[in-house]
């Protein structure tokens, strides 16, 4: 028995007690530390098609007692049935369902689970816009950046892999993550969840089973709306390196569900030579959005007063609704857009102001 199997094993009997300590389930908290959210999608879809003892008959999102263990444990010591989302006994697509009902909600810290005991020996890296800065010149409208998963070992596996990605909302207006299957699902046997929390993208992608993707590739494109005249709304310093989005949170895990040693680098702009310092183009103009969300009628108003207003969809396209006279209140009839999320940006003397709101469902 080599050393880092009887470290394995050893850790695993210790953490064994700790499993044994938890003893709730909490819906959709697949990785039992006591938050819901895409790092429950690796554990959730490793175990996919596993069985165990049946829970109960229905879904919530309440703590629900443990009864009896499933034989088999992730190699932390966490149980496969806290992948068992809605306790019908299978790990199946009924849980995935679950997980995204009960996404962000958060339980009591004191369930979370052990720490993971081993690392995995292949290191791998998130690469964005592959590993180029952007040129603010070249930007005009939606920002397209392609991510990818860079590995060491062109021979090494990869399960899944869950971060995230914030940005400033004085530079960006929102953004978008386009799944790409054809490297990790290459064979339709994958699965992505992303979920937006303000300014932050939550993204998991994770093979269905104990069966990896081998090396590197493409995992999907971002989407990133970016405010006009970028250029004029740079700081002053043409040496500070500005942030376009940044990543933090990567984990991923291979093919034995030992995480890997994985790093990622935010993408910058690079630096521009002339900003100009006086720009009235910064978040500086106030004004209040209500109802939001709404299906119908959205009320504008500003004490400061604006001369236009651009509605900004969640993929950059822009209509300006009015450019005019100097207003103070302004109404827009929501119920001609699709539902979802829309940006408003407005503009007058005092500056700009950028404002999200939701266009609900009826």
């Amino acid at each position: 028995m080599s050393l880092k199997q009887l470290i394995y094993i050893t850790i695993l009997l210790l953490s064994f007690g700790s499993v044994q300590a938890q003893g709730h389930v909490f819906p959709g908290d697949a990785n039992a530390d006591g938050r819901v959210d895409q790092y429950d999608l690796l554990p959730m879809a490793y175990a996919f098609g596993a069985s165990g003892p049946i829970r109960h008959n229905g879904t919530g999102q309440e703590p629900e007692e443990i009864l009896a263990l499933w034989p088999d444990a992730f190699p932390d010591g966490t149980n496969y049935i806290h992948a068992d989302a809605n306790g019908n006994g299978f790990v199946d697509i009924l849980d995935f369902i679950t997980l995204f009902q009960n996404q962000g909600i958060v339980h009591d810290e004191e369930d979370q689970a052990p720490p993971q005991a081993l690392l995995s020996e292949n290191d791998y890296s998130l690469v964005l816009n592959d590993g180029n800065p952007v040129d603010p010149n070249t930007i005009s409208g939606t920002l397209q950046i392609p991510v990818y998963v860079s590995a060491m070992n062109p021979d090494g596996d990869i399960n899944g892999v869950a971060f995230e990605v914030s940005w400033d909302t004085e530079y960006v207006l929102g953004a978008t993550f386009e799944y790409d299957p054809s490297w990790i699902g290459f064979d339709d046997q994958a699965m992505a969840y992303t979920f937006q929390e303000d300014n932050r993208l939550n993204i998991a992608i994770s093979r269905m089973g104990p069966n990896p993707a081998i090396g590197g590739g493409i995992l999907g494109t971002l989407n990133v709306i970016i405010i006009e005249d970028l250029v004029d709304i740079r700081p002053a310093d043409p040496d500070l390196d500005l942030a376009v989005v940044e990543l933090s949170g990567i984990t991923s895990v291979d093919g034995d569900f030992l995480p890997h040693e994985i790093s990622g680098q935010s993408l910058f702009f690079t630096p521009i030579s002339s900003v100009s310092s006086t720009s009235t183009n910064r978040q500086t103009l106030e004004a209040t959005i209500f109802p939001n969300p709404s299906f119908a009628d959205v009320n504008i108003t500003s004490e400061q007063g604006f001369e236009k207003i651009d509605l900004v969809d969640i993929s950059g396209r822009q209509t300006t609704l009015y450019e005019g006279p100097r207003r103070q209140s302004w109404i827009i009839d929501a119920s001609t857009l699709p539902a979802g999320p829309y940006f408003l940006r407005l503009q007058g003397q005092n500056g700009q102001g950028i404002y999200r709101f939701i266009r609900s469902a009826e």
